[in-house]
């Protein structure tokens, strides 16, 4: 085995068993409006690759929706996302902005469940557990074994290991693009240093919630035999993050803490440590088209980014997804979770352009031209974003005093956390004061059953938004 195979660490969720037709998060109502639209409802395929569609005396851009589309991405011919202006973001910068963005979505569901639950002891216990079942679920299913097996070259001579447990988890991390490196590959002891890692930056509570991952030992490496310990993690400072585990048998026994996030070690044998001059930057993936797995089964980049980040499944929003869970369980009162969501995410959106550079520097990324500063603009920065995501979207209005987009329900909220939407709805109403100006507004309207319109456009709100709705004092 090639001493440069990527091996070891953790990810893991379970996929979406089903899907949901909720519109609403947990009791907070998204308000129905009549949203204009000036568009066809028909398929956007059908419509003619010219740049811009004439629509009833308007334009409407051709973006993401209304293109072929790659068959193993799901993203555009181009492989990669499109402005409404055509300025074209390439695969690998598609890959990173993807991954940013589920890590910054992340970060703003942990800090709403820190406001729930500010002991970090019972938060990160929490989070743990609920990966943890979701892993254990997917290895329940006896089909999954068999998968796991087949697709990834497991020689039938090869029995429950620490090296198992590795060859699975090593594509979780090229996927999540955790570049690094494997020390050690065998069945007694695993050693895997990362240098990178997206989701560093929500902090400590994403350490834990990894941490539930050790449920896949149960499955591949006999876990009483075995000590995993995360010694070294990103998130909570360290250079790198580093997994150790060694075998029982070998090194003998010797005292585990009590919770899975608490295990830093050390390790009996000692750990390989890389410069930082040698440190990776990237994923080799994303040069060279292909995730080589221990025992020679092949990954395409592209399968990597649909498993790992893209197309509405519960993978896509790793994080959010975790923290919402925990949210459902310890704060029973919808509409307090629904008011939180809205306080972190709303002024989340504001600073992410309260900056002069910020503004300068994102709308040069999209290609816009120098006398837009409207609805549009802010409409072009969401598309990016559910282009990256893989979302079923399109627009509906695209013009100076008001623009529409109108997405999957079930996409975007992954079928069943219709907090997601709550979230969005705050996000991109707090960028449109900063991104635009004030006097703008972004929220999501029903559009039917199974679609939202997000509405941008200029509105009151406030006090005396509720004044003029005839609902303030």
């Amino acid at each position: 085995m090639k001493e440069n195979e990527r091996l070891a660490s953790r990810y893991i969720q379970d996929p979406p068993t089903g899907i949901s037709k909720e519109s609403t998060a947990r009791g907070a109502d998204i308000k129905i409006r009549d949203a204009k639209t000036s568009g066809a409802r028909g398929e956007p395929r059908h419509q003619k690759d010219s740049g811009l569609a004439e629509r009833k005396g308007r334009t409407i851009p051709i973006t993401q929706a209304y293109r072929g589309k790659d068959e193993e991405t799901g993203l555009g011919l181009y492989r990669g996302i499109i402005s409404p202006w055509d300025k074209v973001m390439a695969y690998k910068e598609t890959y990173n902005y993807l991954f940013r963005h589920k890590a910054l979505m992340a970060t703003g569901f942990m800090n709403v469940l820190r406001i729930v639950e500010p002991d970090d002891r019972k938060r990160y216990k929490a989070l743990q557990d609920t990966f943890y079942e979701a892993m254990e679920q997917m290895w329940a299913d006896p089909g999954m074994m068999d998968f796991f097996r087949t697709r990834f070259n497991i020689p039938e001579s090869e029995v429950a290991g620490a090296h198992l447990a590795a060859v699975f988890a090593d594509m979780g991390d090229e996927g999540n693009l955790m570049a690094g490196r494997v020390h050690e590959f065998s069945r007694d002891r695993v050693e895997k240093e990362i240098d990178t890692c997206p989701f560093a930056l929500v902090g400590p509570d994403m350490c834990a919630t990894s941490m539930g991952g050790t449920a896949f030992l149960k499955a591949l490496a006999a876990p009483d035999e075995i000590y995993d310990d995360l010694s070294e993690r990103r998130g909570c400072g360290d250079t790198h993050c580093r997994v150790v585990i060694e075998n029982k048998r070998k090194y003998g026994e010797r005292e585990r803490p009590e919770e899975f996030w608490e295990n830093f070690g050390p390790s009996v044998d000692p750990i390989h440590v890389t410069p930082r001059e040698e440190m990776k930057s990237e994923c080799e993936h994303l040069t060279t088209g292909v995730y080589h797995s221990p025992y020679g089964a092949e990954f395409t980049t592209g399968e990597l980014f649909t498993l790992m980040g893209a197309g509405g499944g519960s993978f896509s929003m790793y994080g959010s997804v975790e923290a919402i869970r925990v949210l459902r369980g310890v704060e029973p009162d919808d509409k307090k979770v629904a008011h939180l969501i809205e306080c972190v995410f709303e002024p989340s959106g504001k600073y992410a352009f309260g900056e002069l550079a910020a503004i300068k520097g994102v709308r040069d990324w999209l290609g816009v031209p120098g006398d837009v500063n409207d609805s549009r603009v802010l409409g072009a920065y969401v598309s990016m974003i559910f282009q990256a995501r893989v979302l079923s979207w399109k627009f509906t209005e695209f013009e100076p005093d008001r623009t529409v987009i109108e997405v999957d329900k079930a996409k975007l909220t992954l079928g069943t956390y219709p907090e997601i939407t709550l979230a969005y709805g705050a996000l991109f109403n707090g960028m449109a004061k900063t991104f635009i100006s004030a006097e703008w507004v972004a929220r999501f309207q029903e559009a039917s059953e199974d679609a939202l319109h997000l509405v941008i456009e200029r509105a009151y709100y406030g006090v005396k938004g509720a004044r003029e709705a005839g609902e303030g004092p």
